[in-house]
């Protein structure tokens, strides 16, 4: 268990330098499309603030005039369904990037927003078009096993993020993703240990093989190990993108026994959660919700104080960066999936948390 630090956030630095978050994210990680003077302008603001990611070396190379153009390898992320400048998505992006920069790789981003997402045959066309010409491909998002096996067959490396995946459907893929079940599985028995026995989930979509998903089997994983009734009538999937948590807090107020606590897997919709159970008259206190998402996230929706379940990103991006690499020199002739262990802020001393290893 972890205490919360007070730190500044990419979001602050944007305000400062009155730039957007996805453009700081990439001049801190030397992305080579934005412009020397944008980028010292956004390391100046970052030191004055006292953000700690910018590295020595990035302000050398910043000095020098050496940026990435002249990288041994050219890698891609795209990330599908969403949008790069998303400010839970363009943590890992800066966080890939700069991991790219101190590893000598140009990185390439593109992206496919969710309204584009369910035109199959256009997202393949991009996907195929922007790994032409690459060394390696980052994939994340609402994927398709047939875009997987397309990729494939272009002989260019993958990496899958965050994505589970039955191997029969496309062999010979490498997976990296954080332990979602782990963490619906650990937030919902801690609730269950602080006593609590009627406890709800909360989220906006539920897609096959995503984080919402794992985050449920982990829920009910828990429910059924301390010997508690699963009742479906708890579990509030909205449907929908941006529905936030009010029609879940609507649902659950209505109830005769409403729950007493609830495992939420995103930040943002726990904020909006807690916002309409006040406006209906109930106040949810920290001991009240398990939540997962980003940490920097939890700042700019005042969720500080409550617990949460998380990876550390510039990890999870150094063993994205590293597995691509390897895969470059080495391709893998079966299925690989390395799991990510999880973090936990403001949850009590005694609370166990997971053994820091990755499973490959």
């Amino acid at each position: 268990m972890k205490s919360r630090p007070d730190k500044i956030t990419l979001k602050d630095i944007a305000n400062e330098a009155k730039v957007s978050i996805s453009t700081v994210s990439m001049a801190l990680g030397n992305y080579p499309d934005v412009n020397e003077e944008t980028k010292r302008k956004i390391l100046q603001f970052s030191k004055k603030l006292g953000y700690t990611k910018p590295t020595k070396m990035i302000e050398r190379r910043l000095r020098e005039g050496a940026f990435s153009n002249t990288a041994m390898k050219r890698f891609g992320y795209m990330l599908i369904g969403n949008k790069l400048t998303d400010e839970a998505r363009s943590i890992l992006t800066h966080a890939l990037a700069t991991s790219a920069s101190t590893m000598g790789v140009r990185l390439e981003l593109s992206g496919v927003d969710f309204e584009e997402a369910d035109n199959l045959d256009l997202v393949e066309r991009r996907l195929l078009t922007f790994a032409e010409g690459l060394d390696g491909i980052i994939l994340s998002g609402y994927l398709n096993p047939h875009f997987l096996i397309r990729v494939q067959e272009t002989s260019v490396p993958c990496v899958v993020v965050n994505y589970v995946l039955d191997t029969l459907e496309a062999p010979n893929i490498n997976i990296v993703t954080a332990n979602w079940l782990g963490m619906g599985l650990f937030g919902t028995s801690q609730l269950i240990k602080w006593g609590h026995r009627k406890i709800g989930f909360v989220t906006e979509i539920m897609t096959t093989r995503m984080p919402a998903e794992q985050w449920l089997s982990g829920y009910q994983l828990a429910i059924v190990q301390a010997g508690l009734a699963f009742d479906k009538k708890l579990v509030h999937i909205a449907g929908k993108r941006f529905a936030g948590g009010r029609p879940a807090a609507e649902q659950m107020v209505a109830m005769n026994e409403p729950p007493t606590a609830y495992v939420i897997p995103d930040v943002r919709t726990a904020a909006s959660f807690c916002t309409a159970m006040r406006d209906l008259g109930t106040n949810l206190s920290p001991t009240c919700i398990a939540m997962g998402g980003e940490l920097d996230v939890t700042h700019t929706y005042h969720m500080e104080k409550y617990p949460l379940i998380t990876i550390d990103q510039d990890s999870f991006a150094e063993i994205i960066m590293q597995k691509l690499l390897d895969l470059c020199k080495t391709p893998a002739r079966i299925s690989t999936t390395t799991i990510i262990p999880y973090t936990t802020y403001n949850f009590p001393p005694d609370a166990v948390t997971e053994v820091a290893e990755g499973l490959t």
